[in-house]
């Protein structure tokens, strides 16, 4: 269903030669919901080439637009199924989210367009358990056979150094996880959001993120598994492509001039600390 009073409101404006992210914009602060705005504005999209000079802000508070009362029924989105159609209208939690970034990385992306960059970082947090735990594992498997190792050993006091370095070891994963990781992902996602805005994004902050944080799902829970890290970028363009509303093969082009940046980065600081 698409509200027709916004629909008018957005028809009017890109008459008057406004562009559409601005007239977006104008609604949100307005007070309207996100979800009913998209809906017009796909539909709109479908039915009027808009104009795309922005000559000024327009103001528009809940005033400005009749009150939504009407509703008028269009044709439903294009889906592959209605299965995919019930999906996309229902809530999904963590776990459903984790199985879309494997099957259905498009209605993944669609379904957590609203979120918040606190509700993505909090999945990032439950996927993280994963490689938390199972490195742990791992490093309590290495310490038994260095005691069973040491053991062999006389007079050497085994328990007062393993114990502390598992401890240590485990601390540490966990500070890189926890900690570092969630700082570093902060900082990728605002490179990239630069470069998203570089090639006509219109996204914000937080739809960066979001298309970080799921795309590193597979990466996160399937660590192990060789080359899981071409999914990984996979799904990060079909995360910028549906939160910008630019074409995959920009989203592509952000990745490519984001790596190109930091390969360049990484490069004058080897040089710089060389040469010292």
């Amino acid at each position: 269903m698409v509200i027709q009073d916004i629909v008018n409101y957005l028809k009017e404006g890109m008459s008057r030669g406004f562009s559409i992210q601005l007239l977006k914009k104008k609604l949100l602060e307005g007070g309207f919901k996100e979800k009913d705005i998209d809906d017009a504005v796909g539909f709109v999209r479908q039915n009027m080439k808009p104009k795309m000079s922005e000559k000024s802000k327009p103001v528009l508070t809940k005033k400005n637009v009749k009150p939504l009362q009407n509703f008028n029924s269009i044709s439903k989105p294009n889906m592959k199924n209605a299965d995919y159609g019930k999906m996309a209208r229902e809530k999904i939690g963590l776990f459903r989210k984790i199985g879309m970034s494997l099957a259905h990385p498009k209605l993944l992306f669609e379904k957590t367009k609203s979120e918040s960059v606190w509700s993505a970082l909090g999945f990032f947090y439950f996927i993280s358990l994963v490689p938390f735990i199972l490195g742990s594992a791992a490093l309590f498997f290495l310490i038994s056979v260095i005691t069973a190792y040491l053991d062999s050993i006389p007079f050497l006091p085994v328990a007062s150094i393993v114990s502390p370095s598992f401890l240590i070891l485990v601390f540490s994963v966990g500070l890189w996880i926890f900690v570092v990781s969630p700082i570093m992902l902060f900082i990728s996602a605002g490179i990239l959001h630069l470069f998203v805005k570089l090639y006509k994004g219109i996204g914000i902050y937080a739809d960066t993120f979001r298309a970080i944080v799921y795309s590193f799902t597979p990466s996160m829970l399937f660590f192990f598994i060789p080359f899981i890290g071409i999914w990984t970028f996979v799904l990060s363009l079909f995360g910028l492509s549906a939160n910008h509303q630019i074409s995959k093969g920009r989203a592509f082009l952000v990745y490519l001039t984001f790596f190109v940046l930091i390969t360049i980065i990484s490069l004058v600081v080897f040089l710089l600390v060389g040469f010292n």
